[in-house]
């Protein structure tokens, strides 16, 4: 009688509060155990990585992008980190996008050139939501280079997002 009373007062959250309270209390205890579990299941817990980050791709993506935005001076201090570790990978990527998008490039480096030497003025706000910050050219055709609109980081990425959508949209139909 006493155990089936016990039972019922055994909620999920009292189960949590209970277990939070033997991990704040035992701290060295839980980091060993996790440890040879982890250690134990290395191969286990690869494949269910990879299988909820294929189940998932779209949210991590939409998480990532939502952090980088909301503490975008983590996000270059990771990326700092990772060229650090990673350089030949980085400059590799690079390389690879320049090859790739070689009037994008060209149109970038005689834009950034102009905005130099001070033939061309970068505004101070953003043409769209007038905030001030820091604003970036969008070419909306490159065959164009001095047909500039100047936008802030987040209008512009919006703007990108839905050319790529478009885009997207496009080679779908055909």
């Amino acid at each position: 009688m006493i155990d089936a009373e016990r039972a019922k007062e055994w909620t999920p959250e009292k189960q949590r509060e209970c277990r939070n309270r033997y991990r704040e209390n035992n701290p060295d205890k839980v980091r060993e155990s996790d440890f040879k579990y982890k250690r134990a299941n290395r191969e286990k817990l690869r494949l269910l990585q990879a299988e909820y980050r294929a189940a998932n791709r779209d949210a991590i993506v939409e998480k990532r992008r939502r952090d980088y935005y909301a503490h975008p001076e983590k996000a270059a201090e990771a990326t700092r980190k990772w060229r650090a570790k990673n350089p030949d990978k980085g400059v590799e990527s690079v390389g690879r996008w320049q090859r790739a998008h070689r009037e994008k490039q060209r149109v970038h480096n005689f834009i950034c050139r102009q905005v130099r030497l001070g033939r061309i003025i970068r505004p101070v706000i953003c043409s769209k939501c007038q905030t001030a910050g820091r604003i970036e050219g969008h070419h909306e055709d490159y065959s164009r280079p001095l047909k500039i609109v100047w936008l802030c980081q987040k209008c512009h990425s919006v703007l990108r997002r839905k050319y790529a959508a478009l885009k997207l949209r496009e080679e779908k139909g055909k």
